[in-house]
């Protein structure tokens, strides 16, 4: 028997997590840049073939901090982005939205240990991986209106019920929250 086998069954999971964060936060942030500066232009009509950094400064936009991931909806873009300890229980960031009509920041919400994030049944929604839990934001206020802990509906291993949320979806009437551990 190795060490790997001796750890607890979420380790190599929070393992994967913090690799992907730090890939995310450094390794992958000119894609997801590009990803972000990309749906803006789009939602804005100034899409041009020029390089993301121009279309960025152009649009006047510091998004403070490494983009993680981009989505649009209720009229605006909305960026997640990881301001500091990325790869960490700690990391802290924001939600930045765009307003599509005009390309500018019209808002930022502050979060920490934010993994993912949707927009769906009137709110944003975001997950944070090491608290296991999902909190819905209000989009209006920027304040979160509820925090929903989230368990497996039985342990991996003995003892070990924790989600672990890894991507979240959401429509008009319901949101779904999958886990690498086998659960949606």
């Amino acid at each position: 028997m190795n060490v790997r086998d001796e750890q607890p069954a979420h380790v190599s999971f929070l393992d994967r997590v913090t690799r992907r964060r730090r890939q995310r936060a450094f390794g992958f942030a000119a894609g997801a840049a590009a990803l972000g500066i990309l749906a803006i232009a789009i939602a804005t009509g100034s899409f041009s073939s020029s390089a993301d950094q121009s279309v960025a400064a152009e649009a006047g936009m510091r998004l403070a901090g490494a983009p993680l991931q981009a989505t649009s909806g209720l009229g605006s873009v909305w960026v997640l982005t990881c301001e500091r300890d990325c790869s960490g229980r700690q990391s802290a960031g924001q939600i930045v939205r765009v307003d599509s009509r005009t390309g500018e920041i019209s808002q930022r919400i502050n979060v920490v240990d934010a993994n993912a994030f949707a927009i769906g049944a009137g709110a944003l929604w975001l997950t944070h991986v090491y608290e296991g839990s999902a909190s819905r934001i209000d989009p209006g206020t920027g304040r979160t209106t509820r925090t929903i802990k989230l368990a497996l509906p039985k342990p991996v291993v003995p003892g070990d019920r924790q989600f672990l949320p890894d991507s979240i979806s959401a429509g008009n009437d319901s949101v779904w929250v999958t886990t690498a551990r086998g659960w949606v």
